[in-house]
């Protein structure tokens, strides 16, 4: 324990000697406590409290001056300078609102947690303009902050957030999206799940989070999995090559012999195990592989007319049973059903995300409920009245929730797709009717899936077609453009529920005429315009071989983002 004459201290580093540097800026200085002869000097004269400090590779002492909207640099001969922000309030990129934590890298990049601006800014070494990398205003907004107070980057430059007013810790990806890691409900509490406005985080050499829980007056160690460290999700998210496309006719996977008369959902693991519903037999059928065209497996229920089905990772199966007052859980390790949340309508659409949070769609009443682990509910999209402004909805039917908990809707009977942030009564239209960017108009979209890229894929069942956005969020038709119903395997008949595979093939309940459907993603050998399907056993190795014969030939892999 080190005695001290501080007030009001706000930030700590330390360097790899063990010297001490601390905030003092209530008497006008940051002071450095000397490892070696354990005694206490002043090194820096400030004006106001450092809210973050820093101490790059080579000695260079960085102060975040909250109160004044920049951020100070002292090299060790004395020289000072501003180096982020202009000392003045504002949200232009040269410019910072009420800063707070602070991190140079060894190329000496500084990052700066803008606080009140709600985002993170990146300013290059001599640069006084910053890029926003984070939250608002970034040009790959991927999550929203609220007031960002801590960041960290890991050996790969990835960063990491302590998002203060959200209450939770968000990380990047190598592919520069944002996702929530701990305290994801997006609100402060007093369990060990959750952090009540936390004000500073650190990692120790295993990887481990150290977080200063200040609401709860505590400090937090959150320990890094000893599992896979990569996200595992139920479902597949391919990736595409930016001209990707499917075959213009679709095979039958199964027809009304199996799955009966108006099939209602389907959902593909990440095994490629495939599951839809027979409502004339009452049983869930599950296609394990596809040496058969009957089902591997089928499950009895007491479900009355189930409008959805979602499998999480461990197998478990959540299917509607609204008519019977409920959502129903199929619980793989012991093969039981057991209630899980209780309804008043039907569930259009039902998913599970990366917390185990429960969604339903409750299309009769015009909104979306969330039910949390611990039995909490709420509604996070829609009002519960019929409605086109931006907080309602209009019969929603299939739902998808991302990573960020970003909330996906199709609403259909407003021919539009919303997307709700966390914690955000207002939807923003990204597709469809009232979209600022209109490129393409929908008919009823019913089921909605985001690929790994973010890119949009709206089954737009009144128009019996599929529709994909690209990375400009541009929309074009994939599937069944003739936009006209049909039973041949070039179209769909008010289709109701689709899902990809991992190899990017989409299985679609082509309701009306009462089969499931397999669109098959197409690989180009582009010299000879040849191509192959890609099915579930197929051997994509062989296709590589053959394309190496063909001189000059270039092959784009299934799952590929370049040629």
């Amino acid at each position: 324990m080190i005695s001290t004459n501080l007030s009001g201290q706000k930030t700590i580093f330390v360097t790899t000697n063990g010297d001490i540097y601390v905030d003092n800026g209530f008497n006008g200085r940051v002071e450095r406590w000397i490892a070696e002869n354990e005694t206490w000097i002043p090194v820096m004269s400030v004006s106001s409290p450092c809210y973050g400090l820093f101490i790059d590779i080579c000695d260079n002492l960085y102060c975040s001056m909250s109160l004044h909207h920049r951020v100070d640099k002292k090299w060790p001969d004395g020289t000072r300078a501003i180096v982020a922000g202009t000392g003045i309030q504002g949200s232009s990129l040269d410019m910072l609102n009420a800063p707070h934590g602070i991190f140079v890298d060894i190329n000496f990049d500084l990052y700066v947690a803008d606080s009140e601006n709600d985002r993170i800014q990146l300013f290059r070494l001599n640069q006084t303009n910053g890029i926003t990398v984070a939250g608002n205003g970034s040009l790959t907004v991927t999550i929203d902050l609220h007031w960002p107070i801590s960041i960290l980057l890991d050996g790969d430059r990835n960063l990491f957030i302590l998002d203060y007013g959200n209450s939770r810790i968000v990380r990047s990806d190598e592919n520069n999206h944002f996702h929530c890691i701990f305290g994801c409900s997006g609100e402060p509490g007093f369990t060990n799940d959750k952090l009540a406005y936390s004000t500073s985080m650190s990692f120790d050499s295993y990887g481990n989070i150290y977080v200063s829980d200040s609401g709860n007056r505590r400090v937090q160690k959150i320990h890094l999995s000893k599992q896979s460290q990569v996200l595992t999700l139920s479902y597949n998210q391919p990736r595409f090559h930016s001209n990707a496309t499917w075959d213009a006719n679709a095979t039958t996977f199964t027809n009304e012999s199996i799955v009966g008369q108006y099939p209602g959902n389907i959902f593909v693991n990440s095994k490629n195990t495939i599951y839809t519903y027979n409502p004339q037999t009452n049983k869930i059928l599950i296609w394990e592989n596809k040496s058969s065209d009957n089902p591997s497996k089928t499950i009895s229920t007491n479900l009355s007319d189930p409008q959805s089905i979602f499998v999480t990772t461990n197998g478990d199966i959540y299917v509607d049973n609204e008519f019977n007052g409920r959502v129903d859980k199929w619980i793989a390790e012991n093969e039981t059903w057991i209630p899980v949340m209780s309804v008043s309508s039907p569930c259009y659409g039902l998913f599970i995300d990366i917390c185990d949070n429960l969604y339903c769609s409750m299309s009769l009443h015009h909104r979306v409920d969330k039910k949390w682990p611990d039995g909490t509910r709420a509604i996070v999209a829609g009002t519960g009245i019929q409605g086109s402004s931006l907080d309602m909805l209009n019969a929603p039917h299939g739902i998808f929730v991302d990573i960020n908990f970003d909330l996906y809707v199709a609403d259909s009977e407003n021919d539009r797709i919303q997307l709700f942030r966390l914690n955000q009564t207002n939807g923003i239209t990204v597709a469809g009717n009232g979209s600022l960017t209109v490129t393409i108009d929908l008919r009823w979209p019913i089921s909605i899936v985001l690929d790994g890229d973010r890119n949009l894929f709206i089954l737009d069942s009144g128009n019996g077609r599929i529709i994909r956005s690209d990375e400009n969020n541009h929309f074009y038709c994939i599937f069944g453009c003739s936009d006209e119903p049909d039973s041949t395997n070039d179209k769909l008949a008010y289709p109701t529920s689709m899902s990809f595979d991992s190899y990017g093939n989409i299985y679609i309940v082509d309701q009306n005429n009462h089969r499931v459907q397999k669109i098959m993603k197409i690989i180009f050998c582009r010299k000879f315009s040849l191509y192959f399907h890609i099915l579930s056993n197929f051997n994509v190795s062989l296709l590589h071989r053959y394309c190496e014969i063909c001189s000059n030939t270039i092959c784009i892999d299934v799952n590929s983002t370049k040629p």
